[in-house]
């Protein structure tokens, strides 16, 4: 996991494949289920410094159903529930920080604990799930596009017909960007196309008026 090693904002997003070669826990034991020996067939797998990563496909808090241990201990679980399972054994006291992250869902201090962390990079390793982010070549070919829209409509459209264009351009790319992320897994990225349409028409709706006041003086 990169927790606050890779992560400015602290938040985890990634899992560890191997290192220097070497496959994690989370690959091995993955491999016995999905039979996928060679790493480079995971999605999405990166090289970052001597590890090859992948984005972890995280589900909410509470995805998967913990066991206390006590109840295992005293009989009171049903042991056919392990069956064909990983199961992660650990702590989950709420006295130490460390024993939580923050994830991409949230942002709060006990947002969930590692144990469960553990879980969804198990997960996304078996049935192969990692998040898959965009090259970067289709980011800068969106924000272009998306900022040439921009443009074009605040200087050749009325007002009120190029802000709801506008609008309904917002409202496609961030549904358009949250169904491929929710159905196939691609990460595009939004926050750089919406602040440059932001920048597009706050920067040219000055000089859209002083046309038009130019215009006006010279009838």
């Amino acid at each position: 996991m990169d927790k606050a090693v890779f992560a400015k904002d602290n938040v985890t997003r990634r899992a560890i494949v191997s290192y220097n070669g070497a496959p994690t826990i989370h690959s091995f034991l993955a491999s016995t289920y999905n039979d996928i020996s060679d790493e480079n067939e995971y999605r999405g797998l990166f090289k970052m410094y001597d590890t090859n990563q992948v984005f972890i496909d995280f589900h909410t808090k509470g995805t998967y159903r913990p066991t206390p241990f006590i109840n295992v201990q005293k009989g009171k679980s049903d042991l056919a529930s392990f069956d064909d399972k990983i199961v992660v054994i650990g702590r989950d006291p709420l006295d130490r920080l460390k024993d939580y992250i923050l994830t991409p869902y949230s942002r709060q201090v006990l947002a969930m604990d590692v144990l469960e962390m553990h879980a969804n990079i198990f997960d996304t390793l078996i049935q192969n799930r990692a998040e898959v982010p965009t090259p970067p070549w289709l980011r800068v070919a969106i924000t272009m596009l998306l900022s040439i829209l921009t443009i074009y409509v605040v200087l050749s459209v009325r007002p009120l017909q190029g802000l709801i264009g506008l609008v309904t351009a917002i409202v496609t790319f961030v549904s358009f960007s949250y169904i491929v992320f929710v159905l196939f897994g691609w990460w595009i990225p939004m926050a750089h196309p919406l602040l440059a349409m932001f920048i597009c028409y706050y920067f040219f709706i000055p000089y859209r008026l002083i046309m038009e006041n130019r215009r006006s003086w010279e009838y």
